[in-house]
């Protein structure tokens, strides 16, 4: 846990660096100094005394303090947390333009199609074509019967429903 100790005459405030997202929810009352609801969550606690408990606590006891030294005090604090951290992603998809994956696609499923019917070609003029006909009708009827049974099941979710 990262702590700034700021001496303080006799006394030693100790505060501690507050994660991001404590940071952003916190939500000073109307009419009342962020900074010191700030300071507040962030206090650890005070050489010679008993350790804070609350930000209540911590409220009750930097209210006493003057607005000078609540401001100094705010300002060495701010200063001596060490750097924020700032994450970058480097060489992110970029996604093709819709125009040119749509040509894309066109263009796959014309290869596709092709290679599929160049197999039926062959099979045609090594079987003949009443043979792969007939041959083709079966392997629909087997189909249909296992999608009556239930036996195909989608790929992906996304497929459910699209015949």
């Amino acid at each position: 846990m990262d702590t700034v100790e700021i001496p303080l005459l006799k006394y030693r405030i100790t505060l501690r660096r507050l994660p991001w997202r404590e940071e952003f929810a916190l939500k000073p009352a109307k009419n009342e100094d962020p900074t010191l609801n700030f300071l507040a969550h962030a206090m650890v606690g005070v050489s010679g005394m008993a350790p804070i408990a609350s930000p209540a606590e911590a409220l009750k006891l930097l209210k006493s303090l003057p607005q000078a030294i609540r401001s100094r005090v705010w300002l060495i604090y701010r200063g001596s947390l060490p750097e924020m951290r700032h994450f970058i992603t480097k060489s992110l998809y970029e996604a093709p333009k819709p125009t040119d994956f749509n040509r894309r696609v066109k263009i796959e499923e014309g290869e596709r199609d092709e290679k599929a019917d160049a197999a039926t070609r062959q099979m045609e003029s090594r079987f003949g074509v009443q043979e792969t006909r007939e041959a083709q009708a079966v392997g629909q009827q087997l189909f249909a019967q296992a999608k009556q049974r239930g036996a195909l099941v989608p790929a992906s979710p996304e497929n459910e429903g699209a015949d």
